[in-house]
């Protein structure tokens, strides 16, 4: 009886050691994939704005008497007058650009300074520029982690089977000579 228990658990035990270099020998380590990519997207737009301003045509004239100076002494008075008078005349003038004009006038009769203005009509343009630049980046990432399933082929499913079906009968057999 010693002998068929030493037999017994020495085929468990090589059973059992069997076992664990099937199982244990399969690599059950998951493989990881990175893969990144980097775009690089730039673009510049320029855009332009035009104003045009116009101004209507202008005719202004402005006129102011001058007095003689009169200080109380008549030597004193002609003097300063006479030399206003030269002062002013000398001033006397005309300019026309187009159809613009303009003219500052003394009258030495009258003691009237004038200046006359004839503006015509202008357009003016105002032409801007601007320039926008941008750039845009995209990052891509890709993970792939391929796992490693742990398959048990159909063959040792089988054996395991076989294996729990013959250690009930054995365990019955042997419950029927030792009760």
């Amino acid at each position: 009886m010693k002998k068929v228990l030493i037999y017994w658990f020495a085929f468990l035990f090589v059973l059992a050691i069997t076992s664990f270099l099937f199982v244990g020998c399969k690599s059950k380590k998951p493989i990881i994939e990175q893969d990144t990519s980097l775009k690089d997207g730039s673009f510049i737009s320029v855009a332009t704005d035009h104003k045009k301003e116009i101004s209507k045509a202008v005719a202004d004239s402005i006129a102011k008497i001058l007095p003689l100076i009169k200080t109380g002494d008549t030597n004193c008075d002609s003097i300063c007058n006479e030399k206003t008078t030269e002062l002013l005349e000398s001033l006397n003038f005309y300019k026309q650009s187009g159809n613009n004009n303009y003219k500052l006038v003394f009258d030495k009769n009258k003691r009237l300074l004038s200046f006359v203005a004839n503006l015509q009509e202008t357009i003016s343009e105002l032409q801007t520029k601007s320039e926008k630049k941008a750039r845009i980046f995209t990052k891509t990432k890709t993970i792939t982690i391929t796992k490693t399933v742990s398959y048990v082929p159909f063959w040792v499913k089988l054996l395991a089977w076989i294996g729990g079906i013959s250690s009930l009968f054995l365990a019955w057999r042997f419950g029927r000579i030792f009760i």
